[in-house]
C-alpha cells in the first residue's frame, strides 16, 4: 500500500466515516437504548445514561479536532 493511499484512507476515515459513524450513533443507537427504560427506573439505566453522555461528549471533541485538522489543510 503506498503512503498516498494509506493518507487518502486515513482522510476517508476522519472525514466521512468517524462522522458518519457519530450520526448513526446519536440519531438510532442512543435513542433506542434510552427507549428500552425512558422513566431511567432501572438500576443499569444511569449508567447507560452516563455512558451515552461521555460517548456524545467524545464525539464533540473529535468533530471539533476533525474540523480544525479539515481547516488547516485547506
Amino acid at each position: 500500500m503506498s503512503n498516498s493511499n494509506s493518507v487518502d484512507q486515513v482522510r476517508h476515515y476522519f472525514n466521512i466515516a468517524s462522522p458518519a459513524h457519530h450520526l448513526d450513533e446519536e440519531m438510532h443507537l442512543f435513542p433506542a437504548i434510552i427507549a428500552l427504560d425512558p422513566e431511567l427506573k432501572k438500576a443499569h439505566s444511569i449508567d447507560m445514561l452516563t455512558m451515552i453522555n461521555a460517548i456524545i461528549k467524545e464525539h464533540v471533541e473529535s468533530d471539533t479536532r476533525r474540523r480544525g485538522i479539515k481547516s488547516a489543510e485547506a
